[in-house]
């Protein structure tokens, strides 16, 4: 199987139960996850979430993209074309 990591910017730290929501929902589907960008925002006020580098299957990645951050076919093939590569 073909393992893949793409880095995306993703709504964190809002509100504790859904992020531990979505953490279980990684460990489900076994996508591994790393925070490489931490948040910095001139001022407090300014919400900017980190930026995780996800790791697991082409089809696992794909599906998360759809189910968690509302990404279309589209959406995937324009910004993780590797994704859709065989």
């Amino acid at each position: 199987m073909r393992i893949l990591s793409i880095n995306v910017v993703t709504a964190l730290y809002d509100d504790p139960a859904i992020d531990q929501a979505f953490f279980d929902y990684l460990n489900e589907y076994s996508i591994d996850h790393e925070i490489i960008a931490e948040p910095e925002g001139p001022e407090p006020q300014e919400k900017t979430y980190p930026e995780v580098r996800y790791t697991a299957g082409p089809r696992a990645l794909k599906n998360m993209l759809r189910e968690r951050f509302g990404y279309t076919r589209e959406d995937i093939e324009g910004t993780y074309p590797e994704l859709l590569q065989d």
